[in-house]
């Protein structure tokens, strides 16, 4: 049986390619299940912060072996609907998060992410490792 789909946050990736035991050993596994997903908000934020020109190659490369999940309208509107019944609660979240958590929630995906905010999202399911 596969696993649900798993969109992973930023912060998560980071701590991947700065060679963190438990986070690099957990994403190995999902990348072996299938389990991993893209977005582009997570491609902007990695890239940004990328300065060697190989090493961007290399990510964008092994990057492309993952399903990417695109905005269109109806995620849009997630997500601008999210923002404001947060916001209406007093509760201000990043808009990139916002982004991130519509697609989890349209596609039916999980959130491996170490970021609060994301506890603040209604619908949002967290991926939940074992050993971290």
């Amino acid at each position: 049986m596969k696993m649900a789909s798993i969109i992973v946050d930023t912060c998560i990736w980071i701590e991947y390619f700065k060679g963190c035991p438990t986070i690099k050993e957990e994403l190995e596994n999902l990348m072996r299940a299938h389990s991993l997903c893209l977005c582009g908000i997570v491609i902007y934020e990695l890239f940004q912060g990328i300065k060697d020109p190989k090493e961007k190659e290399m990510v964008r490369t092994d990057f492309e072996a993952f399903p990417y999940l695109e905005m269109n309208r109806s995620t849009w509107e997630i997500a601008a609907n999210l923002s404001l019944s947060l916001r209406n609660r007093g509760i201000t979240i990043p808009s990139s998060d916002l982004i991130l958590a519509s697609l989890a929630i349209k596609n039916k995906c999980m959130v491996f992410t170490n970021d609060a905010h994301f506890d603040k999202i209604p619908d949002t399911y967290i991926y939940q490792p074992k050993k971290l």
